[in-house]
C-alpha cells in the first residue's frame, strides 16, 4: 500500500467483466439493414426444362467492443482560522481537485466465409428471379458490470464498472425465388 492507501497490482493473474446489465435494451428497437448478396434472373425461352447452378460466396464479418471509461480523482480541502482576541477572526480556504481519467477498449471481429450453391429448374417459357439477402443490425448499448480481478498471490479485487457496447451481427442468408411468365 502506498501512502494514499493503494494496492499497486503488479501480478494481474486475469480480469473478468461479470454480473453484465444493459439497462436500455428493452427500449432498443433493432434496426435490420437488408444487404443484396446477388440478384439473377433466369430465362428460359425453349420447351423443355433447364436446369441451372447459382454458386454463392460471402465473407460476413462481426465485430463486437466494449469501452469503459474509469477515472480517480481526489480532492484537497484545507481551511484556516486565524483571529486576534478582541478585534475578530478570519477564514480563508482553498480546495484542489487531481485526477486521471482513461477509457480502454477491447474490439473482437468474428470472419466467416460462407459459399453454397443452389440448383434450380426453369420451366419453359418462364424466367425465374433469384435474390440472395442477408439481414445486418448494428447497436450501441450502456452497460453496467462488476470487474473481477485475480491476483497471482491469491488476492481478488472487485469493482463497479459501466461502459459502452457496440456491436454488428447479422441474420441467416435468405434465399427467395420468383417464377414469372416471359
Amino acid at each position: 500500500m502506498n501512502c494514499m492507501g493503494f494496492v499497486f497490482l503488479n501480478n494481474i493473474k486475469s480480469v473478468v467483466l461479470t454480473d453484465v446489465n444493459y439497462p436500455t435494451i428493452e427500449k432498443e428497437i433493432p434496426q435490420v439493414a437488408l444487404e443484396e448478396i446477388k440478384s439473377v434472373t433466369y430465362r428460359n425461352e425453349s420447351s423443355v426444362r433447364q436446369q441451372q447452378t447459382l454458386a454463392i460466396s460471402k465473407t460476413i464479418i462481426k465485430t463486437t467492443s466494449w469501452s469503459v471509461s474509469d477515472n480517480i480523482s481526489a480532492t484537497f480541502s484545507v481551511e484556516v482560522k486565524a483571529g486576534l482576541p478582541g478585534i475578530g477572526e478570519a477564514s480563508a480556504g482553498l480546495s484542489t481537485t487531481v485526477g486521471k481519467e482513461n477509457t480502454y477498449s477491447h474490439e473482437d471481429k468474428n470472419e466467416k466465409t460462407t459459399t453454397f450453391s443452389i440448383n434450380l429448374e426453369v420451366p419453359p417459357r418462364k424466367k425465374v428471379d433469384v435474390n440472395v439477402t442477408v439481414g445486418r443490425c448494428s447497436f450501441d448499448l450502456p452497460y453496467t458490470g462488476t470487474v473481477m480481478m485475480s491476483c497471482k498471490n491469491g488476492r481478488v479485487f472487485s469493482f463497479k464498472t459501466k461502459g459502452q457496447y457496440k456491436g454488428v451481427t447479422y441474420t441467416d442468408i435468405k434465399i427467395n425465388t420468383k417464377e414469372l411468365h416471359l
